[in-house]
């Protein structure tokens, strides 16, 4: 299962990459804006280029909300990303005709859109009530399927997060190295979509 994870700390605007490269430095400005409090899990949207060859599985993509309370055990929730192909959903994105590349985006499927929003408020409130809590959330693509025999050589990855705050997408990692996030022998067996 190749995982590509990348955490925000929402509460405290801290960001703290988890196993994803470094964030580029002009991402920075507009993800420290990302304010737990305020978000509207609505406009959440995530979105991966990837080399045409590999494609993410439906149900592949996900995002875990990671709750840290002071004196208790983290609580990790997974919440299931579902591919939108809506025009406002993919605009602002690299089009789409960059030679050898395919982008995906991504919103929280109904269900889990709500429950997302509860365990966001359950956090706010906490905090509210003086309590030291932070609710982080990674992005992972875990399950990939192969169209077309892979190329030789690094297969670059780029990742976007858009939030009511950022009102854009703005690049997480950029053309993170496919090959060297998987395991070995992984990438080989990739079956057919």
């Amino acid at each position: 299962m190749i995982r590509r994870f990348c955490r925000i700390m929402a509460l405290s605007g801290a960001l703290a990459p988890g196993g994803c490269g470094t964030i580029p430095l002009a991402s920075l400005p507009a993800l420290s804006r990302i304010d737990i409090a305020t978000t509207d899990p609505a406009v959440l949207r995530v979105a991966v280029r990837l080399p045409d060859a590999v494609k993410p599985r439906p149900g592949g993509v996900t995002m875990d909300a990671v709750a840290q309370e002071s004196g208790a055990a983290d609580r990790t929730t997974t919440f299931l990303l579902v591919e939108t192909r809506d025009p406002a959903d993919v605009a602002g994105l690299p089009p789409d005709g960059l030679p050898g590349f395919a982008t995906y985006a991504y919103r929280l499927s109904g269900g889990d859109l709500a429950r997302f929003d509860a365990l966001r408020r359950a956090v706010v409130r906490r905090h509210a009530e003086g309590r030291k809590v932070s609710l982080g959330f990674g992005i992972a693509t875990k399950e990939f399927c192969r169209v077309a025999p892979l190329p030789p050589g690094p297969l670059p990855v780029t990742s976007y997060l858009m939030t009511s705050e950022t009102g854009r997408y703005v690049i997480l990692t950029e053309d993170a190295d496919l090959r060297s996030l998987a395991k070995a022998g992984e990438l080989a067996g990739l079956e057919p979509c």
